[in-house]
């Protein structure tokens, strides 16, 4: 399928077109687990249509497969920040207007789902829960839910630690 991707691409008259098959192709090359070059297609699709957020959001989550936080956060936050932008009014679309149907997981769901993995593994839990809540809103799941428990007890331990820590240091300076 990449490789069918890959052939069309260039063929096309139309943009839109060269973007679905730039992002379809890193789609392919993403699930045979060739995440550079799926990182490059989904870079082309941005380049030619900066607006839409597919490819950002399969970019933030090949980098995210590669263990890379950091880059992962920040393509699914911009994508993010183009879905609100267009919620908002804006006059350029984030999502392709020429859809025959509408895969709401696209958007809504797994977007959330590696950015939580993200932001938990470079320490930020607080993010990831809130990616998780905001993944079981669309798509509640036992696994989600369990992630988000597990979080929420994670987060109630370090609060009570620093709790605890705060009410030690202030006992010790009453002497």
């Amino acid at each position: 399928a990449a490789e069918a991707y890959e052939r069309y691409a260039p063929l096309s008259g139309w943009d839109e077109e060269r973007w679905w098959a730039l992002v379809y192709a890193a789609i392919a090359y993403r699930s045979l687990g060739e995440l550079d070059t799926a990182i490059e297609r989904d870079l082309r699709a941005v380049q030619l249509l900066p607006q839409l957020v597919d490819a950002y959001f399969g970019l933030g989550e090949s980098y995210c497969r590669k263990g890379n936080w950091e880059q992962s956060i920040r393509w699914g936050e911009l994508g993010i920040e183009r879905l609100r932008m267009q919620d908002q009014g804006s006059s350029q679309p984030a999502i392709p207007s020429n859809l025959v149907w509408f895969n709401a997981n696209a958007y809504s769901f797994q977007p959330y789902t590696w950015l939580a993995v993200a932001y938990n593994n470079s320490g930020n839990s607080e993010m990831a829960l809130s990616c998780y809540k905001q993944a079981y809103q669309t798509r509640p799941e036992p696994d989600i839910k369990q992630n988000i428990d597990l979080l929420e007890a994670g987060l109630a331990k370090r609060r009570i630690i620093h709790n605890g820590i705060d009410l030690a240091a202030g006992l010790a300076k009453l002497g």
